[in-house]
């Protein structure tokens, strides 16, 4: 990260390092914004800054050790932390050499390398995580008792003021720090979300994916935006959650899908994990999602967004008011041509599979309490999902498990092997038969492209053995069959 001013910065550093922190009081006061002046300044700008910066924590993390009043676990655990901080782990992280000798207070410009790669979000998330340990072990004896005895944790105030340096500019453009600030965001806020907050990342998103955005090419805000609507809209899913129903979720949704249709690389490992989120998220507040048509669903939520989605779709070749199931399918597998994406495309695929599934299995369960003799099948919205788990799924009991989800009796080909259970699910009128030309070539384009994304011999004999198997299914297509 590029500064104008590093030397001013530099400056700064010096005077908080070589400032007295024997004043309890004083470190007590200022802890939220040394630990902002640390998650923005990390692992950049030249030698002197990066080794500043990682003694700054040192030195903070020392005087807290040295000046709180912490009961002895927590003061072991604060010491823990102080010795890792001379590992490779966070000395790398903050653009040093992978060792320094003796202790953390070894650290000085001569073990930092100029040459150092860009911090990531991950490494981020490792830096601002840390932070948090600290102030909540700082914090963990530490309770103010008003004079209406009501008690309040000291680490919430000082969460709360980090959290309100970070809001400051996080949504002002500056490729600076804009990014580490959404990061830090992300993680502060994913315990306290605000509906306020979910509004700004909506709004934010929608200015990323504007033409501007595009002519920039700033990759890293886009990305930074995705890690932070993932941690809030993900915070949703821990049990003890509390807060109210977000009015933001649907568009979140949309909006992760956009970015899907146009993203690739780095980004859309990220991307997809953010829709992953959303699906679960939606599930978790919609008791009643598993009764509603899936397509129509999460269409009825996308007319606010036209017509800029529907130009965007357009471009992309996909066409969700045709077909919902074949255009997110078309979406994942893009992932498959990137093995490091392919265990999330695998575990969305799978929401979208079960969300699908519900539904279906809703009917049949209709149907059977009018004493009506259902057969439970595979339908072509949910085959899209099942298409794109092919080359993922490696044995017959995997498959099973997700055939037992679309409500089949997935006992009847755990035994069987892959290319056997495709035989089966087709010979036996498991699945839907698709009766027209559309979902027939629907089903053709969407195999080739994961043809496409597949090297592998195991991966490519699967496929074909998948598409063997559906042909005869598709007569209106192959009407030789």
């Amino acid at each position: 990260m590029d500064h104008p001013a590093w030397k001013e910065v530099a400056v700064q550093l010096r005077l908080c390092l070589t400032h007295s922190f024997d004043n309890w009081q004083l470190s007590h006061q200022y802890l939220p914004e040394i630990m902002y002046i640390i998650s923005v300044t990390a692992a950049c700008g030249p030698a002197v800054i990066r080794s500043s910066t990682h003694a700054f924590l040192v030195n903070t993390v020392h005087s807290i050790i040295t000046h709180y009043p912490l009961p002895p676990n927590d003061h072991q655990k604060l010491e823990t932390i102080l010795n890792e901080l001379s590992t490779a782990k966070y000395t790398l992280l903050f653009g040093l050499s992978h060792t320094i000798q003796d202790t953390a207070f070894s650290a000085s410009a001569n073990s930092a390398n100029d040459a150092v790669e860009a911090l990531s979000i991950s490494g981020l998330e490792t830096i601002v995580t840390l932070l948090i340990d600290v102030i909540n072990i700082a914090t963990s004896n530490s309770m103010v008792v008003t004079s209406s005895l009501l008690m309040r944790d000291q680490s919430n105030v000082w969460r709360a003021r980090w959290l309100s340096l970070v809001t400051g500019g996080a949504f002002r453009s500056n490729p600076a720090i804009q990014p580490r600030l959404l990061v830090a965001l992300g993680c502060l806020a994913e315990s306290e979300v605000d509906d306020a907050l979910l509004y700004q990342l909506v709004n934010a998103l929608h200015n990323t994916l504007d033409e501007h955005y595009s002519r920039d090419g700033n990759e890293i805000v886009l990305n930074s935006l995705l890690f932070a609507c993932t941690k809030l809209v993900g915070a949703r899913l821990k049990p003890n959650y509390k807060g109210p129903d977000s009015a933001y979720l649907h568009e979140l949704f949309w909006l992760a899908t956009a970015v899907l249709e146009i993203v690739d690389t780095q980004t859309y490992p990220l991307a997809v994990t953010f829709v992953e989120t959303c699906l679960k998220a939606l599930s978790a507040a919609d008791d009643d999602l598993e009764h509603h048509h899936l397509p129509t669903y999460f269409l009825t939520h996308r007319k606010a967004l036209k017509p800029a989605v529907d130009v965007l779709d357009q471009l992309v070749g996909v066409n969700f008011e045709r077909s919902f199931s074949f255009s997110m399918a078309a979406l994942l597998a893009k992932g498959l041509k990137s093995q490091s994406s392919r265990e999330i495309v695998k575990s969305t695929t799978a929401v979208l599979f079960a969300l699908s599934s519900k539904q279906q299995r809703s009917k049949v369960n209709d149907a059977a309490n009018g004493l009506e003799l259902v057969k439970p099948t595979i339908s072509f919205e949910v085959l899209p999902y099942l298409a794109i788990l092919v080359p993922i799924i490696s044995t017959s009991d995997e498959l099973a498990d997700y055939l037992a989800l679309a409500g089949l009796d997935g006992d009847e080909f755990r035994s069987l092997p892959l290319a056997e259970v495709w035989r089966k699910l087709f010979n036996d009128g498991s699945v839907e038969e698709m009766l027209d030309n559309e979902t027939s070539l629907l089903l053709l384009s969407l195999t080739a492209a994961i043809l496409s994304s597949c090297e592998r011999e195991k991966e490519l004999l699967l496929l074909y053995t998948f598409f063997a198997e559906a042909a005869p299914n598709t007569r209106s297509t192959f009407p030789y069959m």
